[in-house]
């Protein structure tokens, strides 16, 4: 008796693979994920799907925008017309949301924050504050830097330099206030 289930579940997978269950759009969960291709690998009523497509074109310059679905969620899978290419049209449970505009803009969301890059400019904004850089420089080490600076002030007078602020406490106090929202 055993045989002959395995027969019937061997047919039945094999019926699966020429046709999708319940017509061209099909529930499936979410096996695995490739984010650099941004492809993902499915699986519907004991059948596995590759190469399922999260973005308009797998291995293009990833351009547009592309939701990376959570491992082991579920995804609403549809056929590109006639074709035995497949693409995730919607998703119970995203990881990552990712927007690419032009060349040099990009936008990522994740659980850990969000980040916007613009050429060399960067932000991010994460439960650790928020980071903004361009190349090697960031604002904090920029602010930083200046309540440094004003701290140690003196301005040249008729008899001599002055004193460093009477309120350089006050400059050292800002520039700790900066490291609870501002990281980098």
């Amino acid at each position: 008796m055993s045989g002959q289930r395995d027969i019937a579940e061997i047919r039945r997978r094999l019926a699966a693979i020429g046709g999708t269950p319940g017509g061209e759009t099909f529930p499936a969960t979410v096996r695995s994920v490739d984010e650099t291709r941004r492809t993902c690998t499915v699986e519907a009523g004991g059948v596995s799907y590759d190469d399922v497509r999260l973005h308009a074109v797998a291995d293009a310059e990833r351009k547009g925008f592309c939701f990376i679905p959570a491992v082991g969620s579920v995804v609403l899978v549809s056929r590109i017309g006639g074709s035995n290419e497949l693409f995730a049209a919607m998703f119970s449970d995203v990881d990552k949301a990712l927007l690419t505009v032009g060349e040099k803009t990009a936008v990522g969301i994740d659980a850990d924050g969000l980040t916007f890059a613009a050429g060399d400019t960067a932000l991010e904004a994460t439960a650790d504050g928020l980071e903004l850089g361009r190349g090697a420089a960031g604002l904090l080490k920029t602010l930083s830097d200046l309540c440094d600076a004003l701290a140690r002030l003196t301005v040249p007078t008729a008899v001599g330099p002055s004193g460093v602020p009477v309120n350089a406490a006050d400059f050292t106090r800002i520039k700790d206030e900066l490291k609870q929202y501002l990281k980098g």
